[in-house]
């Protein structure tokens, strides 16, 4: 992802990292989102949520993993404060971290109500910290 980062600001975009190289890579048309398009990271295990919390825009759980319910607006207010934490230890500020939630319907258990999706997601993608429960 920090590979794409500069190829998406960079006019002759060079990066050297540990599994890609790039020296002066031309990748027009650039994206009109700027900096860039958010990048969301899904996922509700541990290592989904530090990768979500390193280089993430948006933290976008499923809700409905067996392993990771979030299921209830309790257990999804706990996700989110969660993230944050794990956003503020990697150094970044919590609020600048977006969330929105998803489910596949798939799960055994039933899918979180929409009210609770609604009070949790109100923006397509960045949620301004003060509309998220604490």
């Amino acid at each position: 992802m920090d590979a794409m980062r500069v190829i998406w600001t960079q006019d002759r975009p060079v990066f050297h990292g540990k599994y890609v190289h790039i020296d002066g890579l031309l990748t027009d048309p650039k994206p009109l989102q700027k900096p860039h398009p958010p990048i969301w990271v899904g996922g509700e295990s541990g290592p989904s949520m530090r990768r979500a919390a390193r280089i993430g825009d948006a933290w976008y759980p499923i809700g409905s993993n067996n392993a990771h319910l979030l299921d209830t607006l309790p257990r999804l207010t706990a996700g989110i404060a969660r993230i944050r934490e794990l956003t503020k230890a990697a150094g970044r500020d919590p609020a600048a971290m977006g969330s929105s939630i998803g489910s596949s319907g798939t799960g055994s258990r039933p899918r979180p109500r929409p009210t609770a999706i609604a009070s949790c997601s109100p923006a397509p993608w960045r949620t301004p910290s003060r509309t998220l429960p604490r």
